[in-house]
């Protein structure tokens, strides 16, 4: 009796075992066709990425074409407008006996002092510089507006209200 019991036992085991080695196996070639499948997938994946990074390459590209073609022609229609406003201006001095030589002078002369009396007053600052704005440059009473820049954005951080007369700084 102990002698079939351990033929049973023994039989049992060896079912055992080989249900195990099957399931092993089963496991194993599902791994595997996993890791074909996924390498496919991921050639097929880079394929498409490699296909829409070129076509996206290829807009920005034509944008930045535009781009550039829209700055030119601006610049271009700028550096037009400006030599015709130049031009026009040089004809109103050269032509006009009202506009004294010596009061434009004294203009560009304020405006420069009123820079350095910002300048003097902030104080001692690379990240700075300072510029006095051609179409808003002088308040209603006669103080020149300074702006205060950063230089690596060109942000204005500060506005002074300069009076040259008496150097007094309004921020």
């Amino acid at each position: 009796m102990d002698e079939r019991r351990n033929r049973t036992r023994k039989r049992l085991k060896e079912k055992q075992k080989s249900k195990q080695i099957t399931i092993m196996l089963a496991f194993g070639v599902l791994f595997a066709l996993m890791l074909i499948l996924t390498i496919k997938l991921v050639s097929i994946n880079d394929n498409q990425i490699e296909t829409s990074n070129l076509n996206v390459l290829n807009n920005d590209t034509d944008e930045l074409n535009n781009e550039v073609q829209n700055i030119e022609e601006n610049v271009t229609n700028e550096n037009t407008n400006y030599n015709v406003q130049t031009n026009r201006e040089t004809e109103e001095l050269n032509t006009t006996e009202e506009i004294d030589f010596e009061t434009y002078k004294n203009a560009t002369n304020n405006r420069e002092k009123a820079v350095e009396i910002v300048k003097n007053n902030w104080g001692e600052d690379s990240t700075v510089y300072f510029t006095i704005d051609e179409n808003d440059y002088i308040d209603e009473n006669g103080n020149y507006i300074v702006s205060i820049r950063d230089s690596a954005t060109t942000y204005e951080i500060e506005r002074c209200k300069v009076n040259i007369e008496t150097g007094a700084c309004t921020y």
